[in-house]
């Protein structure tokens, strides 16, 4: 058994239990909102996923352990360095300085790629995010006059 399918197998099934979860605390449509779509979606993934796998022609011999990415440990720090950021400058510089980043490390070396991509993620980030919550701004406050 791959960890491919070990992983999908855990993930549907927690997806399931989830489901069921839900369902038995609330059956209400204001409760399974957005917890239905996505643990369907979830599942259909999980089985797809199951499925693709054991379908997939391989030999045991194949299945060496790979090491690990030039590009891990990078993000990782970046990952840090996102989360140490969020209260200095706030999560939409944080976000834009983020994803600068990681496509730096994932070889986009192209100048308008690295500002226009983020800047539209960024944009449709934060106008989706603001319609559910409120986002905290620390350095746009401080550059208006706040404290």
């Amino acid at each position: 058994m791959t960890s491919h399918i070990t992983l999908a197998f855990l993930m549907t099934v927690f997806c399931v239990w989830y489901l069921f979860d839900a369902w038995t605390a609330e059956a209400s449509l204001y409760n399974l909102v957005l917890i239905a779509p996505a643990g369907c979606l979830g599942i259909l993934i999980g089985i797809g996923v199951l499925v693709a796998e054991a379908l997939s022609p391989r030999s045991e011999a194949a299945e060496a352990p790979e090491a690990v990415a030039t590009g891990t440990f990078p993000m990782m720090g970046l990952l840090m360095a996102f989360v140490c950021l969020l209260p200095i400058i706030g999560f939409t510089a944080a976000t834009f300085l983020f994803l600068v980043g990681a496509l730096w490390i994932l070889g986009v070396r192209r100048r308008a790629t690295l500002v226009l991509y983020p800047a539209v993620v960024t944009t449709g980030l934060i106008f989706g995010l603001q319609l559910v919550v409120r986002l905290p701004e620390p350095m746009i406050g401080r550059l208006l006059g706040g404290q």
